[in-house]
């Protein structure tokens, strides 16, 4: 195994070089790592406003402050983990479907070879895809999504692939664990009542925002985690946060988690088996200054790390 880790800012500036995730070696540098990073720059699924195709390239960009010592989970990922970009996977901008068959073939591939995947997308339909290979290889995972929306919602204008629909899908197909699944952060106006019944009917653990803010949301959570076993993925749609935080996404709600809470939140995981995840729905266009960005790649280098921490 060959170990990398983010290029020195004291060798090079920071604002110098390639620009990958995390200031990484590429997979043509380095072609047998532990941990692959993808770019999905597809946003056809979109139901709002466009842009997160342009996410990965805004977030190897914000990777510039990138450090290899993760100091709130006390730990560097790379001292023990050769890990990569692996580039933007070529997902057709106008076919939902070709684009997904392509995101998952990629993701299969790496996963065959004993690699872990963490994708940066793209509107949040990549989640099905990267899912379907996980299952494939692991068996039904557990689920950490963090949204505004529940994203088990039906087809729009006749189309059942969009990106309110990837956790029924991989309910349905067996890709996930209900009993192991929790969904955060949730909040904002609904098109019906019953598009809470989904989630809440399949046994996953549901945490509104209002649950978080004024329930027992929080105890909840600890009870979620302290039972919590087996292979995990880990899905944050940047619009779980409050746009005061992330104003660099697609369908914006406001009242949402502060990037200290989602912290607090994925700190809980340390330990657990984390083997894949994403980072969904920045949309560059409407980053200010370019802060949903930079959350974009700190979650990509703390799922590195939780992955090097609860790893078997």
């Amino acid at each position: 195994m060959s170990v990398t880790a983010p290029r020195s800012g004291r060798e090079m500036p920071r604002f110098a070089g390639p620009t990958t995730f995390l200031r990484l070696p590429t997979l043509e540098q380095l072609s047998d790592p532990d941990v692959v990073l993808l770019g999905a720059p597809f946003d056809g699924a979109t139901t709002y406003r466009p842009g997160a195709r342009l996410a990965p390239r805004a977030v190897r960009q914000a990777s510039d402050q990138a450090h290899a010592f993760h100091a709130e989970l006390e730990h560097d990922p790379f001292a023990t983990l050769s890990v990569v970009d692996g580039g933007d996977v070529n997902m057709p901008p106008h076919d939902i479907v070709a684009a997904m068959d392509a995101l998952q073939s990629v993701t299969a591939e790496h996963l065959q070879a004993g690699r872990c995947v963490f994708t940066c997308g793209g509107d949040h339909s990549i989640s099905l895809p990267m899912l379907r290979a996980m299952a494939a290889q692991h068996g039904p995972v557990g689920l950490i999504h963090v949204d505004a929306h529940y994203d088990t919602y039906p087809a729009a204008w006749g189309n059942d692939l969009h990106h309110g629909t990837p956790f029924r899908h991989a309910l349905r197909e067996g890709l996930i664990d209900p009993t192991r699944c929790l969904q955060l952060g949730l909040r904002g106006s609904l098109s019906s009542a019953q598009d809470l019944d989904f989630s809440r009917q399949a046994g996953f653990c549901v945490v509104t925002q209002a649950n978080w803010d004024d329930g027992d949301g929080k105890e909840r959570l600890a009870g979620f985690m302290k039972s919590l076993r087996g292979p995990i993925y880990i899905s944050v749609d940047v619009d779980g946060l409050d746009p005061a935080f992330a104003p660099g996404t697609g369908t914006p709600v406001p009242g949402g988690l502060s990037v200290r809470e989602l912290k607090s939140v994925l700190r809980q995981l340390r330990g657990q088996q984390i083997v894949g995840g994403d980072v969904a729905e920045i949309s560059p266009p409407y980053d200010n200054a370019g802060i949903t960005a930079l959350i974009g790649a700190d979650l990509l280098h703390t799922y590195v790390t939780l992955h090097a921490l609860g790893r078997r």
